[in-house]
Order: structure tokens, then sequence, then C-alpha cells
């Protein structure tokens, strides 16, 4: 094939192929020249059009080949496992989301886990240790526990399938999202909110956490 020799060679094998070719000098004894070839047939460029790509080879952004919707997000996430708070592992997760519409918060659901959705929050119980989440924001917010059919895209490039999950959904402009969830064996500590919205300060055990706008802050009160 063309493509798999350099492009010059491939060029100049393709010139050669379509130019005339000079009438050979009859034979001795022959009746006269050969006729000339007919001509050949004009050769039309291809234009292709590249699509710009989101990602390179390392899954680095392109800039170039996003485009201004009106929908922007941020997400932090922290973890401490200094046992300060009460409990094994304590979980803080932050998503601020501004333009667009509704906005759903989803925690998938574990295979063996149940669910029990509590005032301000859930649990997940695996029997012996549990995952207790708690909404510092937006308060009140009202949680949903089903097993639903997600379909995004079509079944071949993105996922058609049922989700166990828990949901909370926004409306309009709201789009704040912070929670804190502990991890343990037994009774989870309390959390004691005060402030609102992403400028709460949630109160776990000896712990304080709070997010200054861009980042997640820990800090310890003894």
């Amino acid at each position: 094939k063309a493509g798999d020799a350099p492009a010059a060679g491939a060029l100049s094998g393709l010139l050669r192929r379509i130019e005339p070719e000079a009438p050979d000098k009859p034979a001795p004894g022959a009746a006269g020249p050969r006729p000339a070839p007919e001509a050949p047939a004009v050769l039309k460029p291809v234009r292709t059009v590249r699509t710009a790509r989101l990602y390179d080879q390392n899954l680095l952004r392109l800039s170039g080949g996003f485009a201004e919707t009106g929908v922007s997000g941020l997400r932090a996430l922290a973890f401490d496992y200094s046992g300060r708070c009460g409990a094994p592992c304590l979980l803080v997760l932050v998503d601020r989301v501004r333009g667009g519409g509704r906005k759903v918060w989803a925690w998938q659901v574990p295979k063996g886990a149940s669910v029990k959705l509590v005032p301000g929050g859930f649990v997940l119980d695996y029997g012996d240790a549990s995952m207790r989440a708690t909404f510092v924001a937006p308060a009140g917010l009202a949680l949903h526990h089903a097993d639903e059919l997600i379909r995004v895209r079509d079944p071949r490039h993105g996922f058609h399938g049922r989700v166990n999950r828990v949901t909370g959904i926004v409306d309009g402009d709201a789009g704040d999202f912070f929670v804190v969830a502990t991890f343990q064996r037994g009774a989870a500590p309390p959390v004691r909110v005060t402030g609102s919205g992403l400028a709460a300060e949630a109160a776990v055990g000896k712990q304080r956490v709070c997010f200054d706008g861009r980042k997640i802050i820990v800090r310890t009160v003894d």
C-alpha cells in the first residue's frame, strides 16, 4: 500500500503510474508506432476534517478541544486516618457546581451493604462495620435510595445498566455539597455543624473540618 511507504516514495510511484509513456519506436517490420495511452484520470485531493482532541496520550487536558458551556465545577476530597475524630477513618467531600440546571449527588452502594436513610444523611451497614454520611450542606437535603436504570449515551460507547445508589437532587442555582463521613465498627461519632453552606464548619470528635474555597482544612482541637 502507498500509505505504508514514505510519502516521497509514494508520490513518486504515483506519478510514474499516471504519467503517459512516450511512444515506443516501431520495431523493424512493424506497421507503425504504438498509439499513445489514454490520458490519466484527474486525481482530486481528499480533505479530512480532524476533530479537536480533548486529551493527549498521557490523558492531560488539551485546552483547545474544550469550549465554554456555562457550567463549572470543583471537587475537594480529604481523608483523616488519625482516629482523632472518634472513628478509624474520616472522609470529607466537597462539590461546588455553578451553572446548568438540576444537579444530582450520588453514592453508588457497594454489593453486600444495606442502606438506611437517616435525618441529614445515610448509613451503609456491612454488619461488622459501617459508614455514616452527614450532609453539612445543603441543609435538609432530601435523599433517595433506589436501584435505578441508568442510560448514558448509547450502549456501545456509554453505559446502560442498573445501579444501586443513594441520590440527592437540587435544582436551579444551587450546587454546593459538603459531606462528612466516618467509617467505624460500632456507633458512629456525632457530627456537629456550625454555620451554613460551604462556609460551615463540622466538628467530629477532636477534628474540625472546613472548606476555604479551594481545599478542605482539617485541624485538631485538644
